[in-house]
């Protein structure tokens, strides 16, 4: 009976031992912060000189305007990079730890900015930043798209008011 208890308990460790044998360390992804933005500010200037001012930034930062309509305000533009590097690693906050098992493509911010005018030129931002990336299965792509939020941190919408700001 003795021995039938100990070839029981060495089948039991050698499956803990190969199954933990197996097992890899967990990667718990860690969500991105929520920031406090100021999304909004009015200018004490004239609406067509805001509006080129808005035009200029865009401009020298490279960021491409899809969409424009001077008439409603209404400015759409885009960035997209395969690096989180330069300005737009200071723009966004998509958290930490992704998964090894999703291979990124790129990083995509999306700005709606509106322009109107009362009494002072409002200027209102509104930014959506996403990772774009795939699942892989041993380290292969596995064709299934996958898409990550990101928080915005502040960066783009006070560089914007500043250059306008400044102007």
């Amino acid at each position: 009976m003795k021995m039938r208890q100990y070839l029981h308990i060495i089948i039991i460790l050698g499956f803990t031992i190969l199954i933990s044998a197996c097992a890899r360390p967990k990667q718990n992804y860690v969500p991105p912060k929520d920031y406090s933005v100021k999304k909004s500010m009015s200018f004490d200037k004239e609406y067509d000189k805001v509006w080129k001012e808005t035009i200029s930034f865009l401009g020298e930062n490279s960021i491409t305007i899809d969409e424009i309509d001077k008439n409603s305000g209404f400015i759409q533009a885009s960035y997209t990079n395969s690096k989180l590097e330069g300005k737009i690693g200071e723009y966004l906050d998509c958290g930490s730890k992704i998964s090894p098992k999703v291979m990124i493509n790129g990083y995509i911010a999306k700005f709606n900015i509106i322009i109107s005018e009362d009494k002072l030129t409002t200027v209102t931002i509104n930014t959506f930043f996403d990772i774009d990336g795939e699942k892989t299965y041993n380290e292969y792509w596995s064709g299934e798209r996958v898409s990550i939020k990101c928080n915005s941190t502040g960066v783009f919408e006070n560089e914007i008011f500043e250059f306008i700001t400044n102007n």
